[in-house]
């Protein structure tokens, strides 16, 4: 037996292990077989099987058997069917149910969907059975590349997924509702890929030079682990930018909101505060009583809204006085008739925070004469530094 089939046995020998470990921890529910920390997604049944039949087929050289090739390619073919009844399970939301809920269900791993294998993962067991099915035959040299590049895109697949366990890409995931690969599963896929290679590295249609001359292999290897290594490295770059602005919004946010919180209470005060001294102005006062005793006056009330035309002017888009049973007397400008939005902020004065297109505050202060209340006046005011 060459080093190179060796090779290939190893890696088949490495896979069957992992596959039947998962598969006896999912039968006797021992969550120290499937996690390595329980925070950790666990590797699903149908990812442990599809290992399983995996390390199966790369063992098949082993035993002396005439339908070796036709057995294999059948592995093949199952586990094309099972990553791609799990692919259409993810892009289209559905449940076909293969995931098996029942048997996954008990343990808590943080798998959105129970039993369903994480996208990349069923990328890399399509693409493993497919380089499996088509490397048993290769009679052109178009299948020869294909069968190169399916390995080290299955080996792409578990690199970047053991790298992509440091991202914490949740977002990502949870586009499809998916879980993360799980790191045995990052593993296992790599030794798929090194189990792939080793099964057609000393294969007649590689190791001739039938189809491909000795600087195309080295030229071709050479680009395939140039990719590999670069896509890997993008990874790593790209987690370690993630922390950074994670580290740098952790400590920003917090600041930003406290900002946003402090602009939001003096906002408040300032407009209550205006509410105030608009009803305590004499002139004001004045006018409410005698608009009480002579509700038709028009003098009365040209001279009340040119105080309320100058109580505009300060920032102000509706202005009303109510008298003391709470009708309304007079009204300038305007005011929300239906916002989406009322919030009442529980303050000493009647207060309530209003959404119409952009923040309103809507205040209502009383109207004394002499220690009576003879009538409230309402202000709404717009609170555009809300929205800056």
């Amino acid at each position: 037996m060459t080093k190179i089939r060796s090779t290939q046995i190893l890696a088949g020998m490495l896979i069957t292990a992992l596959g039947s470990w998962v598969l006896l921890g999912w039968t006797l529910r021992n969550p120290a077989w499937l996690q390595i920390r329980p925070e950790y997604v666990a590797m699903v049944v149908n990812t442990a099987l599809c290992f399983l039949l995996l390390g199966m087929a790369f063992l098949l050289p082993l035993i002396k058997f005439g339908q070796k090739i036709a057995l294999q390619s059948l592995i093949g073919w199952i586990v094309i069917g099972i990553a791609g009844l799990v692919l259409l399970e993810i892009v289209l939301d559905i449940d076909l149910g293969i995931d098996g809920y029942e048997v996954h269900a008990w343990l808590a791993d943080n798998n959105p969907r129970p039993g369903r294998m994480a996208p990349n993962t069923a990328i890399g067991f399509l693409l493993a059975g497919s380089t499996l099915v088509i490397s048993q035959k290769v009679s052109h040299k178009i299948t020869g590349v294909a069968v190169q590049i399916g390995t080290f895109s299955v080996l792409l697949v578990g690199l970047t997924g053991l790298v992509g366990y440091s991202l914490q890409l949740e977002l990502l995931y949870s586009w499809f509702k998916a879980a993360r690969m799980a790191l045995p599963t990052a593993l296992g896929m790599i030794l798929v890929g090194v189990g792939l290679w080793g099964s057609w590295h000393r294969a007649d249609w590689y190791k001739t030079q039938q189809y491909f001359k000795d600087d195309e292999k080295i030229a071709f290897t050479g680009a395939a682990i140039l990719i590999v290594v670069a896509v890997t490295i993008g990874a790593a770059g790209f987690a370690s930018q993630q922390a950074t602005l994670e580290k740098i919004l952790t400590q920003s946010l917090p600041v930003n909101l406290k900002n946003r919180a402090t602009i939001f209470h003096a906002e408040v005060r300032q407009a209550i505060e205006k509410a105030k001294s608009a009803a305590g102005q004499p002139g004001l006062i004045r006018l409410t009583r005698a608009l009480k005793a002579d509700p038709l006056n028009a003098s009365l009330k040209a001279e009340w809204n040119v105080i309320a035309r100058s109580v505009l002017h300060s920032g102000v888009s509706g202005i009303r006085i109510l008298d003391s049973s709470g009708g309304a007397m007079l009204q300038l400008g305007r005011f929300s008739e239906r916002p989406a939005i009322e919030a009442d902020l529980g303050l000493a004065y009647p207060a309530v925070l209003l959404w119409d297109r952009v923040f309103y505050l809507k205040t209502t202060v009383p109207i004394q004469d002499m220690g009576a209340r003879i009538g409230s006046l309402v202000v709404e005011e717009p609170l555009p530094l809300l929205l800056d």
